[in-house]
């Protein structure tokens, strides 16, 4: 009889085929020191914290779309074609003479004093 019971024993439990497809188990809260109050609160702010894209679109977070040993190269190439544009559009802007000409500027204004 001894053998019997000990051959049951060994058997692992049978599994279904929901068991396979079924997700994550239960979380499983454990033991903590810290009180209840804290602990719902620090839920409610893990909970109301902004997505990745929102904090990626306030630029708080980097592009995740690049390797991180690229991201440095990244930032140099996005600031070096900025430099660019910006120059390319002052060297495009019209003389302060031209401007007084139309009417623009008076003629005792000096826009590099103008703040």
């Amino acid at each position: 009889m001894a053998s019997t019971e000990s051959a049951t024993a060994t058997t692992a439990p049978a599994t279904t085929a929901s068991d396979a497809t079924s997700t994550k188990p239960p979380a499983v809260r454990r033991q903590s020191t810290i009180d209840d109050s804290r602990v719902k609160k620090l839920e409610q702010q893990l909970a109301q914290r902004p997505e990745r894209e929102e904090l990626q679109d306030k630029n708080i977070l980097k592009d995740a779309s690049v390797a991180p040993s690229l991201v440095a190269k990244a930032e140099q190439l996005k600031k070096s074609k900025m430099e660019d544009a910006l120059n390319s559009k002052l060297s495009q802007r019209p003389a302060p003479e031209h401007l007084v000409k139309e009417g623009i500027l008076n003629t005792d204004e000096n826009p590099a004093e103008v703040n």
